[in-house]
């Protein structure tokens, strides 16, 4: 429906000066309802408005919702990488297009190791592990450092499939 049969079709739903804001609030609501064809009569739009509104998700920052999702512990992180005889673990940041190379590239390999991200927004251990660029690929044995990788994924790549 076009904007002016909307316009047309709603409009006896919104007059009304002798009524309360919640009568006017309810009218407008069956009104668009039923010219926006999601009721087919004023009843099945009387109800449909009557239903509880689902409440509005809190509105958070992208800065917000990226630390919640990458909550880093750098003590919890070490010592579950100790817990693993050998371990990689990818550095990136979703600005870097290498970055997305090379976890593309990791997912089709056949790689004989556990593999683990680490966002950029995980400083403590991103400095922790010596990481000075991204993408950085670093394996550890035991929990500890034995090498550190940064650079074109492929050479990447065919390094982790050595075992370095």
């Amino acid at each position: 429906m076009d904007r002016e049969k909307y316009n047309t079709c709603i409009r006896p739903y919104i007059k009304g000066k002798d009524k309360t804001k919640e009568q006017r609030q309810q009218d407008f609501c069956v009104g668009a309802k039923i010219c926006s064809s999601k009721a087919k009569d004023e009843k099945e739009a009387t109800y449909l408005c009557s239903l509880p509104k689902e409440p509005k998700p809190e509105k958070k920052s992208a800065r917000r919702r990226q630390e919640e999702q990458n909550t880093c512990d750098p003590e919890q992180f070490f010592e579950i990488a100790s817990q693993f005889k050998d371990l990689y673990i990818d550095i990136n940041s979703p600005r870097c297009q290498p970055c997305h190379e090379l976890g593309a590239l990791i997912k089709e390999a056949d790689i004989p190791f556990q593999i683990v991200e680490v966002p950029e927004t995980c400083l403590e251990i991103i400095d922790r592990l010596g990481v000075e660029s991204f993408p950085t690929v670093v394996k550890m044995h035991k929990g500890k450092v034995m090498t550190r990788h940064d650079g074109a994924p492929e050479d990447t790549i065919e390094l982790m499939k050595k075992g370095l």
